[in-house]
């Protein structure tokens, strides 16, 4: 018997861990026991850029991650997630677009990314005050992802906001003790660490998406004989496309019901054009060296 060890942030019960599991046992199912999956729910592995490096040494042989991961294997792929995209029909023109070429940076990094998925719609999300435009956030505490390449630009372009770098499974406790009161999420993550609980007040605004993958260490990939191989490259990729529409249509449903008990910052057109201009000169700033800028005008294009 093969067994891979998989690491995920996700929980068990949450729907990523709900089709996880499901993959899990299509493997061993059509495998006839011959290669079974060992997924590692709810950090149990570490945080993603531990995940990461633990698929270097192959310590894991997989992990489920979100962009912050996978830009930790090829920086160009958090792109996606710059303020621009605001349905998931243009990200999935970029992302079919960019593919190849991200794929083939993972294979030439060590990594084969066997499957692409997506973890929600991002709005700005906030405790104790409402904030409208982006400049609304000066004065206010804010979560900075810890491996978020975009993070930085996101605030730095306004100016005067307080960021705390945090990983996931540490928002909560920031926000319960109010060390921070204002982050960037999709409403599903929101709900499923708990952060919604918390929150007060949103704005009805999609800032970008979050996008995220199925990854395996290329050694213990090619490790597996011809057929176990093929067996998990397809079945990865059910898992993908099953994960891409489940999740969805649950963030669709999470953010209906953080909606109905916030106060919702709906937006004016002049809200919405500080919204633009901000996100404009975030992506600006991110061509000066976070990511070449032939490929944030590229990205742009998909959002027309």
């Amino acid at each position: 018997m093969n067994i891979l060890r998989i690491g995920t942030l996700a929980q068990r019960s949450s729907p990523w861990g709900t089709v996880l599991s499901s993959w899990s046992s299509n493997v061993y199912q059509k495998t006839r026991g011959a290669l079974e999956l060992e997924i590692f729910f709810n950090g149990q592995q570490g945080d993603e850029g531990s995940m990461v490096r633990k698929l270097g040494t192959e310590q894991l042989a997989g992990a489920v991650l979100s962009a912050a991961g996978l830009s930790r294997i090829h920086r160009p792929i958090a792109a996606l997630q710059m303020p621009l995209f605001s349905s998931w029909a243009q990200l999935d023109a970029a992302r079919a677009a960019m593919r190849p070429e991200f794929e083939r940076a993972a294979m030439q990094a060590g990594f084969e990314i066997a499957g692409w998925g997506d973890v929600g719609l991002v709005r700005l999300m906030a405790r104790g005050h409402q904030p409208r435009v982006p400049q609304d956030l000066r004065g206010k505490r804010a979560v900075l992802g810890r491996d978020d390449p975009n993070g930085p630009a996101l605030y730095s372009t306004i100016g005067q906001v307080s960021t705390v770098s945090l990983h996931p499974a540490e928002v909560l406790p920031s926000l319960n003790v109010g060390a921070v009161d204002a982050f960037f999420a999709p409403a599903l993550v929101a709900e499923q660490f708990r952060w919604a609980d918390k929150v007060d007040a949103v704005v009805d605004h999609v800032v970008g998406t979050a996008i995220g993958g199925i990854v395996f260490a290329t050694g213990a990939f090619y490790k597996l004989p011809a057929d176990l191989r093929e067996t998990l490259r397809d079945t990865s990729m059910l898992a993908a496309g099953a994960m891409t529409r489940l999740i969805r249509r649950e963030d669709d449903a999470a953010w209906l019901r953080l909606r109905d008990r916030t106060t919702v910052s709906t937006l004016s057109a002049t809200e919405e054009t500080a919204w633009n201009d901000w996100a404009q000169a975030v992506r600006s700033r991110l061509s000066l060296g976070t990511y070449p800028p032939a490929l944030v005008t590229h990205l742009e294009g998909f959002a027309q």
